[in-house]
């Protein structure tokens, strides 16, 4: 009997070493695995990471170039004093009464003379205007085509290069001109 103990102790001992043995090895088999697991984790967020550290990288970029294509807070203030002096010019303009015009000196023309006193510092505007405008040329005298001569007019007084009536009167009226100054030809 007492053998018999011995041998379901030893059976028993044996059987629970087994046992630990067998849990040891699955318990390391599935540490293993885990830590398989982990890794292959750790690799596919890592790549992820670095995905995504070129995609912002990549974004980083692109506002770096769209920001160096937005207008300077120098251009800006150039463009911004630019427009107000255009509007300053404009105001000017438009605040300046041109009308009731006198008078003019040579017949159905206006002189020189005339002509910087209406328009005074507009008068480099003016003549931007002129360009390619008939303008009539007085020496003081006049074709009579009834008579077939010429006659004295002005009172005899050549007063050279003259603007017609129409265009002084026109571009005091702000008539066919643009904030461009485009000059407008006779036809």
């Amino acid at each position: 009997m007492l053998d018999e103990r011995d041998r379901r102790y030893t059976e028993r001992s044996s059987q629970q070493d087994k046992a630990v043995v067998d849990a040891l090895a699955a318990a390391e088999k599935a540490v293993n695995a885990a830590l398989v697991a982990a890794d292959k984790a750790v690799n596919k967020e890592e790549t992820n990471a670095q995905v995504w550290r070129n995609s912002a990288n990549e974004w980083r970029q692109a506002m770096n170039d769209r920001e160096t294509r937005f207008l300077g807070k120098d251009e800006a203030a150039l463009m911004v004093q630019g427009i107000t002096d255009r509007v300053t010019k404009i105001e000017k303009r438009l605040l300046v009464p041109f009308l009731p015009l006198p008078p003019p000196d040579c017949e159905g023309a206006y002189t020189e003379y005339q002509v910087v006193k209406i328009f005074g510092d507009l008068l480099p505007e003016f003549h931007r205007w002129m360009v390619g405008q008939t303008m009539p040329i007085c020496n003081g005298r006049r074709w009579d085509p009834f008579n077939q001569k010429y006659q004295q007019a002005c009172g005899g007084i050549s007063h050279g290069p003259c603007y017609y009536d129409c265009d002084v009167v026109e571009f005091a009226e702000g008539k066919d001109r643009g904030l461009e100054n485009v000059p407008v030809t006779d036809w």
